[in-house]
C-alpha cells in the first residue's frame, strides 16, 4: 500500500463497491470493527473488507467485519495478499515474492479505482 488509508478513502470507494445503498448505511456496518481499542487500523480492514466484496458481489459485508473482529490478519491477507497466501502454501520464496510485488500492485490499481 503505498499511503496510510483514511476514512475519506473508505467513503470514497463505498459507491463503487455498493452503487445502490447508502453510504451510511455501509458505513454503519464497517464501523462494527474499530469499536474495541485493540480493532486498530480500521480504514485499512474497511478498505480490504470493501475489495473481498468488490471481489465477490454475493459476500456478505457483516460476515467479513465480524471475520475481521475474530481474526484480522485473514481479511487482511485475502484482500491485499491473495497471490502471495496461495505461493505461501508452496513455501517457493522466489514465487512468495512475485507474488507480493502482483498483490502490492493490484490492491494500489484497485484503491486508486483503476
Amino acid at each position: 500500500m503505498t499511503h496510510r488509508p483514511t476514512r475519506a478513502d473508505v467513503i470514497a470507494r463505498i459507491p463503487a463497491v455498493f452503487p445502490h445503498r447508502a453510504v451510511n448505511d455501509v458505513l454503519a456496518i464497517l464501523d462494527r470493527y474499530g469499536m474495541q481499542r485493540h480493532e486498530q487500523e480500521a480504514p485499512r480492514l474497511h478498505l480490504a473488507i470493501l475489495k473481498l466484496c468488490d471481489e465477490d458481489p454475493a459476500a456478505d459485508l457483516a460476515s467479513y467485519v465480524e471475520t475481521a473482529k475474530q481474526d484480522f490478519r485473514d481479511v487482511l491477507m485475502w484482500a491485499e495478499y491473495p497471490t502471495m497466501s496461495k505461493a505461501l502454501r508452496g513455501k517457493d520464496e522466489a514465487r512468495i515474492e512475485r507474488a507480493r510485488a502482483r498483490d502490492k500492485a493490484a490492491y494500489d490499481a484497485w484503491l486508486a479505482g483503476k
